[in-house]
């Protein structure tokens, strides 16, 4: 059994622990044989508490004392069992439990049994879900706001309707006040047009405020709470040495990861409140493409992607080195994301004419279709779903992307057929005063 599993699965424990601070005096003791790896003696005290009640985390500690002991058909069985149980116990988190037994079978490779579960994981995240939605729509100003608007459109319409009303009448009775009351039915269908406008304005800054929260649960919570589990199985000194050094590249992922997200958050929030200033300047596009084909490679490697350039260095554009750099970032770490394993992504760039470089970033990943580019390249819209191998993505990145690249005086583009891979081709100005007028490259693999 491997160490690095053995030490996620004592954290595990530790936080099983946490969740019953009554448990039984023999299961504190299987407990304790679990973590000192006597596994046998582990296995004798939770079974003495097995028939007192339904207890899903004991269920679940049996489930991995039995993997332990290389016994993979009762492992699953009281994995199985645990989670069943879970509906039925009202004493812990069902969402953080649900999650710990999947990943512990994905772990074990256990994932037919992992799939039948999942229907169960899906009702218990929904209603998680729903909770985090509800306490989100807590913003009761804009709530009233939205309900004062709808109060006023519906005066507004009985209002337009009683106008006509006094038109029909006016027509038969009284022909000199039409024009009155014509001007009072165009007043009101403006007046109608500018509330509802205002309400799908609040409508925006909701779902906005609903994905920042989206992200900051997910995106952002997960790893800091990794770095903040190992953190503590070091001060408790559970973890030192050669283990700790084991997890260094993992939380060195992670924290870069967080600081991409954040990163991109921060972008964004400017872009959306038009705080976003351009520098521009000289780009050397290889260097920018180098330096965050580097800082990718990780990622890309661990899925066996290939990476090729095509740049030459006489390369460069007159824009924001700082926005090419988040655009190329974003674009590549997608491409990475929906790219299978042992596939390819290509950089090249070609003359576009009129004083305009195209750079193209083409991948074999899994292609996308007409309503989801057309949602990509809408700027009020955030397309959000998961990678090739369920990588969460903000959704963030790409509208950023186009933000950045429009505010520089360019174009996004998007070619893409399901099945067939994706290009993105981004058309920015060239430095001034250029001397190449036909397409150059420069082959270089990584």
């Amino acid at each position: 059994m491997n160490l690095t599993y053995y030490i996620k699965t004592v954290t595990l424990f530790l936080f099983f622990q946490s969740l019953k601070t009554d448990q039984p005096e023999s299961q504190s003791l299987g407990d304790e044989a679990f973590e000192n790896q006597r596994f046998e003696w582990a296995l004798h005290y939770y079974d003495k508490e097995r028939n007192d009640s339904l207890n899903p985390v004991l269920n679940f500690k049996l489930a991995q004392t039995f993997y332990q002991l290389n016994d993979l058909d009762s492992t699953k069985y009281y994995a199985a069992l645990a989670y069943q149980q879970i509906p039925q116990s009202s004493d812990i988190d069902p969402y953080i439990l649900s999650n710990q037994i999947l990943e512990f079978l994905k772990e074990i490779k256990a994932y037919e049994l992992a799939w039948s579960l999942s229907d169960i994981y899906k009702s218990t995240n929904a209603n998680y879900q729903k909770h985090l939605i509800d306490y989100q729509n807590t913003d009761l100003a804009s709530a009233y706001e939205i309900a004062r608007l709808k109060s006023l459109i519906t005066f507004l319409i009985i209002l337009f309707l009683t106008s006509i009303g006094f038109i029909i009448y006016g027509v038969v009775f009284v022909q000199n006040k039409k024009g009155k009351f014509v001007r009072r039915i165009r007043n009101s269908t403006k007046e109608i047009s500018k509330l509802e406008d205002k309400i799908a304005t609040l409508n925006d800054e909701n779902s906005t405020k609903d994905r920042l929260f989206s992200v900051i649960g997910h995106d952002l919570r997960g790893p800091i709470g990794s770095l903040k589990g190992i953190l503590e199985l070091t001060q408790t000194k559970e973890l030192k040495g050669k283990e700790l050094m084991d997890f260094i590249p993992n939380l060195i992922a992670d924290v870069e990861r967080v600081q991409f997200t954040l990163n991109n958050l921060l972008n964004w929030g400017q872009a959306q409140m038009n705080k976003t200033q351009v520098r521009k300047g000289t780009v050397t596009l290889r260097k920018v493409v180098d330096s965050n084909i580097q800082l990718l490679q990780k990622s890309a490697s661990d899925k066996s992607i290939k990476i090729i350039q095509n740049i030459n260095e006489k390369v460069k554009f007159w824009a924001d080195k700082h926005h090419i750099d988040i655009i190329i970032r974003n674009l590549l770490s997608n491409a990475i994301k929906f790219t299978p394993e042992n596939g390819l992504i290509t950089l090249e760039v070609f003359d576009a004419k009129d004083g305009f470089w195209e750079l193209h970033i083409k991948d074999t990943g899994v292609g996308l279709e007409a309503s989801v580019i057309e949602s990509i390249l809408n700027t009020s819209r955030v397309h959000s779903t998961y990678g090739t191998q369920n990588e969460k993505g903000t959704g963030i990145g790409l509208s950023l992307c186009l933000d950045m690249v429009t505010r520089n005086n360019g174009q996004m583009t998007v070619a893409s057929e399901p099945g067939k891979g994706s290009t993105f081709m981004i058309k920015l100005p060239a430095k001034l005063g250029r001397s190449v007028s036909k397409p150059i490259s420069n082959q270089k693999g990584n």
